[in-house]
C-alpha cells in the first residue's frame, strides 16, 4: 500500500470536510445559496483557502458530483466483477442505483438540475455505458439475451436509467425502490412488443 505524506492527508482531510460542508449547503440551502462564501463558512475555513482547493463555484460542484458518485462507480465495478449471470447483474445493477439515488435525493436534485456530470472529466456516460455493454455481452454469450450491438443497446439503456433517474428525484412520492427495479428490468428484458402467441 502506497504512503501518503503528511501533507497530502492535511489536503484529503480538507477537501473531505469542503465536500461535506458543500453538501450540507447544497441539501439544506439549495443550489442558489451554494456560494463559495457560504460553502467556506460551513466548512469553518476563510474564502481564500477554499480557492486553493477550488477555481470557482463550477470546480467545486464538479468535485462534489465526482465524490458523490465514485461509490456507485466502486459498487458496479464490483457488481461486474461478481461470478452472477448477466440478468442478476444488471437487476443489482438497476436495485444498488436506484437505493442510492434514493438515499442522496437531494444532492442529485441539483447535481442533475445543473447537468454537473457532463463537466467532469469523465462523463458519466463514458463510464455508464461500457460497464452495462458488459453485462450485455454476457447475457449474449450466455444465450439469455439476443444477438445486438451491446454497445448500441447500452447506450439506450444507459438513457432511460439516467432519464429515470432524473424523474425520480424530482417526483414527491417516487414509487418504491423494488417497484421501480422490477419496472424497468420488465422493460429491458421485454421491452415493448407482447411475444407472439
Amino acid at each position: 500500500m502506497e504512503k501518503r505524506s503528511l501533507s497530502e492527508r492535511r489536503r484529503d482531510a480538507m477537501k473531505q470536510g469542503i465536500y461535506e460542508a458543500a453538501v450540507q449547503v447544497l441539501t439544506n440551502e439549495g443550489l442558489a445559496a451554494t456560494t463559495m462564501d457560504r460553502v467556506a463558512e460551513q466548512a469553518g475555513v476563510s474564502k481564500g483557502s477554499l480557492y486553493n482547493y477550488f477555481e470557482n463555484k463550477e470546480d467545486l460542484l464538479v468535485f462534489v458530483y465526482e465524490k458523490t458518485v465514485d461509490p456507485m462507480d466502486s459498487q458496479f465495478d464490483t457488481i461486474l466483477a461478481s461470478e452472477v449471470a448477466a440478468v442478476d447483474k444488471l437487476r443489482q445493477t438497476l436495485g444498488f442505483v436506484f437505493a442510492y439515488l434514493e438515499t442522496n435525493r437531494g444532492l442529485f436534485d441539483f447535481l442533475f438540475a445543473e447537468n454537473i456530470g457532463d463537466k467532469t472529466s469523465e462523463p458519466p456516460r463514458s463510464r455508464g455505458i461500457p460497464r452495462l455493454a458488459k453485462i450485455i455481452h454476457q447475457g449474449i454469450t450466455e444465450g439469455v439475451f439476443r444477438s445486438c450491438d451491446p454497445t448500441i443497446h447500452a447506450t439506450l439503456l444507459f438513457g432511460a436509467i439516467c432519464e429515470l433517474c432524473e424523474v425520480y428525484v424530482a417526483q414527491d412520492e417516487p414509487l418504491p425502490v423494488k417497484e421501480l427495479v422490477k419496472t424497468t428490468l420488465k422493460f429491458c428484458l421485454g421491452g415493448l412488443q407482447k411475444p407472439e402467441r
